[in-house]
């Protein structure tokens, strides 16, 4: 057996190395209007600078049939390995992005949820049993959906997303 040598996460922990093998293509929808168009530069911007490739980039609306029906397209591509919903799924008593994104999931990655509000709950406190963040896979897909907060954006990818995006699509 080969033993793979381990490097440090920036966190200082050892485990699985921070800088990527190989670039994944990605798809992100924003869903909604201008004003959550932010969130998808913000994805854009840390996903790239990762080394993974934009395959798409587009704003929906906040409809639940859209958002099945984009879904349903971009799970077909073959040049997404990676599909991030963001925008109006913040608060999770009125989420279209979430529950639509949900009701197709093959397998839920329900981990990635519970760890989001987590690091949330250290900076905002109960508030933070609101944030909606839902996870899982599709047709050997992994799909992500994201609050339209910004920083909530900055956490989610930098502690969670990135770190084992790469490790999650070999599990698949």
């Amino acid at each position: 057996r080969r033993r793979r040598r381990q490097q440090l996460h920036r966190s200082g922990r050892r485990g699985r190395p921070l800088t990527m093998t190989r670039s994944i293509g990605c798809a992100i929808m924003v869903v909604g209007d201008a004003r959550q168009a932010q969130s998808g530069q913000l994805l854009v911007k840390l996903l790239g600078e990762a080394g993974h490739n934009i395959t798409q980039d587009r704003t929906i609306k906040s409809d639940g049939l859209q958002i099945k029906g984009e879904l349903a397209m971009l799970t077909q591509s073959q040049s997404s390995q990676a599909i991030f919903f963001t925008g109006r799924t913040g608060n999770a008593l009125r989420d279209p992005i979430g529950d639509a994104v949900r009701q197709q999931l093959d397998r839920r990655l329900d981990g990635f949820g519970d760890l989001l509000r987590s690091l949330l709950y250290q900076e905002q406190g109960s508030r933070a049993m609101l944030a909606q963040g839902v996870a899982g896979s599709i047709k050997r897909k992994l799909v992500f959906c994201l609050p339209g907060d910004l920083n909530t954006i900055e956490i989610a990818m930098s502690k969670l997303v990135l770190p084992e995006l790469e490790y999650l699509l070999d599990q698949l």
